[in-house]
């Protein structure tokens, strides 16, 4: 209908009200609009990265095992991060570790060889040396137990130079593990942004909804 003089009628408001009220009302729907997208896409990202985050394995290998030989093998175990992993022999505290005069404590297995393989995609499951602690032998003679690792399956094997039986009660376990630290902090910040971004988008949400009744109200009043 053209707004002018002639369609004026006893109890319309006039013209400039009704254009000024259309476009009030178009402002706070987009207002209401933009406030759920920002909610919508901070939900999504905050549960996402939580989910991502926990599908990540920061030890994909905590294996017991038995001193009673010489070489220890795990398991077939998975690794779904491009990260640097540290493999290990752990044993439970002591206070046999600190005789010098024990016959049985940490020193016993030192200086260990071990061996990380790849394994193939295959059923056959194919070997192939990854890394070796022969590799990471540095000139001095002291020995690293970090390795980089790239998304699949592995298998570890940790030779001893003699069988220490005298240690399983201390629940020896073969380890492979890598610091989440900087993973854990990054997702928090991440998350605590979207908790800000979500709280934004709410609360124009909110304002938003609630101006349009208010005007429509204003406008019938």
């Amino acid at each position: 209908m053209l707004c002018n003089s002639r369609t004026l009628r006893h109890g319309t408001p006039p013209c400039s009200l009704v254009s000024n009220y259309t476009e009030e009302s178009n402002a706070t729907k987009t207002l209401a609009r933009l406030g759920l997208a920002f909610l919508l896409v901070a939900s999504t990202i905050y549960f996402l990265t939580g989910r991502w985050l926990h599908s990540r394995i920061f030890t994909p290998l905590d294996y017991s095992v038995s001193l009673d030989n010489r070489q220890l093998k795990s398991p077939p175990f998975e690794i779904n991060l491009r990260e640097t992993y540290f493999a290990s022999l752990d044993l439970d505290y002591s206070v046999d570790d600190w005789d010098q005069g024990s016959p049985c404590n940490f020193k016993t297995i030192l200086y260990p060889q071990w061996r990380v393989y790849r394994l193939g995609s295959g059923t056959a499951q194919s070997r192939e040396l990854w890394i070796s602690s022969e590799q990471l032998t540095n000139a001095d003679g002291s020995l690293s137990n970090a390795f980089l690792a790239s998304p699949g399956q592995y298998q570890l094997e940790w030779d001893i130079p003699v069988v220490a039986p005298c240690l399983n009660p201390r629940h020896p376990r073969l380890s492979v593990f890598t610091d989440s630290s900087g993973y854990r902090e990054g997702v928090g910040l991440t998350q605590l942004f979207c908790l800000f971004w979500g709280g934004t988008g709410l609360a124009l949400f909110v304002v938003g909804s609630s101006l349009g009744p208010s005007r429509r109200e204003s406008f019938q009043i």
